[in-house]
């Protein structure tokens, strides 16, 4: 029996990256850096009793192989950060989801995906009684002006509302292929840490993660539940589906 795969946590893809990036190369050039370091004070150190060597090439040599090293560090940081930024917003995000469970609604995370020989992930996928929702994560600091609110119909939501709308279609199709059920995925877009100017009535929930809970709520109230044998299947499928890559 093939061992089941373990459901992948809140910003795992981004963590990866993380790591490829830090680790792979901004810590290996700061190992190189402080092995140059340590090779030349060791020279200086032989020199200095009886000045015998000349230290010069070497400490030149070691000179330039640190510059080397620091711009290759430097952009390992720089590569490490949105990813990190990412992380950061989709494992914040997780925590205000984690709390909705109570009412009945499964979470899962990171989900990826491939066609084509693409892949990309989802962040976030919810099913509950008001539905299934796509859940899209995006930790804008400085983007639309630093403490500006957002408007979620405005400009600059719109690539990020695009993207919701992909996922939330590509989950339909997942459940369809898995389940033969056609259910309507809510696309929705949540943005820790920034204060959204809301549309009610738009097709995609543009919202910080605070106000979700009230729009889940909402959605409860004005729509016919989904029953719970329903949400079970739903639920089995995601599963299922988020302890690998899904093919569509």
């Amino acid at each position: 029996m093939a061992k089941q795969q373990p459901l992948r946590q809140a910003g795992e893809s981004a963590r990866e990256q993380v790591d490829e990036h830090l680790l792979g190369k901004a810590f290996f050039a700061g190992g190189v850096i402080a092995t140059c370091v340590s090779m030349v004070a060791l020279i200086w150190w032989d020199w200095w009793p009886d000045h015998s060597i000349n230290p010069w090439r070497q400490t030149l040599s070691a000179l330039l192989t640190c510059m080397v090293a620091g711009v290759f560090a430097y952009l390992g940081f720089r590569k490490a950060k949105p990813w990190m930024m990412g992380m950061r917003g989709e494992r914040a995000v997780s925590e205000v989801l984690h709390e909705i469970s109570s009412w009945g609604y499964r979470v899962f995370h990171d989900m990826h995906f491939e066609r084509d020989g693409k892949t990309w992930n989802i962040d976030h996928v919810m099913v509950g009684p008001s539905g299934v929702y796509a859940i899209e994560t995006k930790l804008w600091v400085n983007t639309g002006g630093k403490g500006k609110p957002i408007h979620s119909a405005g400009p600059v939501a719109q690539s990020a509302v695009a993207q919701a709308k992909r996922n939330a279609q590509d989950i339909e199709k997942l459940l369809r292929n898995r389940t033969g059920l056609d259910m309507r995925v809510r696309a929705v877009v949540l943005l820790p840490n920034r204060m959204v100017e809301e549309s009610p009535g738009q097709a995609v929930w543009v919202l910080n993660p605070k106000r979700f809970f009230t729009w889940v709520r909402n959605e409860e109230r004005s729509n016919s539940p989904t029953g719970a044998p329903q949400i079970r299947q739903i639920a089995d499928a995601l599963d299922t589906a988020s302890r690998g890559t899904v093919s569509l």
